[in-house]
């Protein structure tokens, strides 16, 4: 686990064992994935409520599948979420969260679904396919970490061919594994090597309707393929950045005049005949960017009848096109728009159940009623009052008001439950009082406000009109100091701050004595 994720974690902790508002400064939960198709052959914690609250919001998108129903399949990478969509992207359901349980996942990646519809998902750190019904209801797992038979060793790709067999790209095992539609092992091809036939971390697999196989040999920057399960044709790409060439290619798609596509992570998507001839390419090799012609890490690859679909994993958007290569129109969670976020960072509930959710590269707060219905925004971009820069924190007291850790503006701000503004508090600067990337806000039965000064690496503490009252800590690593404290909350009179580039979280009482030290790196 990432120093980051360690620190995401212990704030979704606090956060639900406390009630507090959690300071999550970015959509966490690493990986990175790809590709598929079906048509033509081959196919509450906090953070998870938020994620979840639009029914429609997806973050990094890894994968993309066409059911056989033509339903969408978008696995989020940053949100731990299989997520489906009608034809016309209107959102049906969701399934999963970050966790350990059956039905959680803690790196997906890749999602297929049978003719069955039943949904199989690769959840590769914990070296496992999951399964699921048509509803997302869990029904078994298949691998575990090793190199045997039906052992796997960071799935990654997935597809499903015409007899709803499984294939499964076991990357660091460097090969194909076959299985049944109930997980149990068939055959395995490939091995470690750079001959025919032989992978380095294979990525992506798709299938043709002749039962032609594509492979992203990712190690070997080249896709190969195979007439059935490791029987070599043919291979094609070099290393580079030239038309023809790959840096570590993702995803495989061929369209149905025999045309293959190709994602790789230069930020391109490339496009070839049949002979594998190189046609044109959509993107600029090496240059990331969210306009309509560009892509941040293109993953997974998806065909329908008459459109293909790409996972263009950086810039949270999952993009369109026909059959020719036309851009046709983006799906995106992220944005600007109402209901679109920008980095959700921290969250909050008040007595009647609104989530209310800062919105950070936004510069604004977005109210959600308790089934996630999109109510108003709060705020504009900007230094007055009512106005935010890159807020952060959020806290809501038994009165229904509303505290904001307003960062860029080194301030706190408080607004009622009509989100008329109340109190500014706060001014850039060092001194008792002032800020420095004020991270998060928590406040006491007794109106009493800690506010956790992240760059000033202490906690400080104001009445209810934002008189100082109290500066606990200072830069240090013993106990009673911090380094770059994120997150703030309370219990039983008892204060709880994350110590985040400390890697612990440190207790006090009320009036700043340290009571205990928990947690390292690791």
């Amino acid at each position: 686990m990432t120093k980051n994720n360690l620190i995401h974690h212990l704030l979704i902790l606090i956060g639900l064992i406390f009630s507090s508002c959690i300071s999550i400064y970015d959509n966490e939960i690493n990986i990175v994935h790809q590709k598929k198709n079906s048509q033509g052959g081959s196919s509450s914690t906090v953070k998870k409520l938020i994620l979840g609250i639009n029914n429609y919001f997806y973050t990094q998108p890894s994968d993309v599948f066409i059911g056989p129903d033509d339903k969408i399949y978008v696995a989020s990478a940053g949100s731990s979420k299989i997520i489906i969509y009608d034809s016309e992207f209107n959102f049906l359901n969701e399934f999963g969260s970050f966790g350990t349980a059956d039905d959680e996942f803690q790196n997906l990646y890749s999602v297929a679904v049978n003719s069955k519809g039943r949904i199989y998902v690769t959840d590769y750190t914990n070296h496992k396919i999951k399964t699921f019904d048509s509803q997302g209801n869990f029904l078994f797992a298949t691998g575990s970490l090793g190199s045997g038979n039906g052992q796997l060793n960071y799935p990654f790709g997935l597809a499903i061919d015409e007899q709803d067999r499984l294939y499964v790209a076991d990357r660091n095992n460097h090969r194909i594994q076959i299985f049944d539609e109930n997980g149990n092992h068939l055959s395995s091809f490939g091995s470690n090597g750079s001959g025919d036939g032989q992978f380095i971390s294979p990525t992506d697999i798709f299938i043709n309707s002749q039962g032609k196989i594509f492979v992203t040999d990712t190690g070997n920057h080249r896709v190969q393929t195979f007439s059935s399960p490791g029987v070599f044709e043919a291979e094609f790409g070099t290393n580079g950045t030239a038309d023809g060439q790959f840096t570590s290619p993702a995803s495989v798609v061929e369209l149905g005049n025999g045309n293959i596509i190709v994602s790789d992570d230069s930020h391109r998507v490339q496009f070839f005949d049949q002979n594998f001839n190189h046609l044109f390419t959509e993107g600029v090799a090496n240059t990331l960017g969210d306009n309509e012609e560009e892509f941040y890490l293109p993953k997974g690859l998806a065909l329908s009848d008459e459109s293909l679909f790409i996972a263009d994993y950086g810039n949270n958007r999952i993009k369109a096109y026909d059959g020719l290569g036309n851009f046709k129109k983006s799906f995106s969670a992220s944005g600007d728009k109402k209901s679109q976020f920008y980095l959700t960072t921290g969250v909050a509930r008040n007595s009647l159940g609104n989530i209310y959710v800062a919105d950070y590269m936004n510069n604004r707060v977005q109210v959600f009623d308790q089934y996630g219905q999109f109510l108003r925004i709060i705020g504009t971009p900007g230094s007055a009052d009512g106005q935010f820069s890159l807020p952060i924190g959020i806290h809501i007291d038994e009165n229904d008001k509303v505290y904001i850790s307003d960062s860029g503006n080194n301030r706190i701000q408080v607004f009622n439950e009509n989100d008329q503004h109340l109190l500014s508090f706060g001014t850039s600067g060092s001194a008792d009082g002032s800020f420095d990337t004020p991270y998060d806000v928590a406040v006491a039965p007794d109106g009493t406000i800690y506010v956790a000064d992240r760059e000033n690496h202490r906690i400080q503490s104001f009445d209810n009109q934002g008189n100082h009252l109290l500066t606990i800590g200072n830069s240090g690593v013993s106990d009673g100091q911090f380094s770059s404290p994120a997150a703030v909350a309370l219990k039983d009179n008892s204060l709880y701050v994350t110590d985040s580039s400390n890697n612990r979280i440190q207790v006090f009482d009320l009036s700043g004595n340290h009571l205990l030290t928990f947690g390292t790196m690791g």
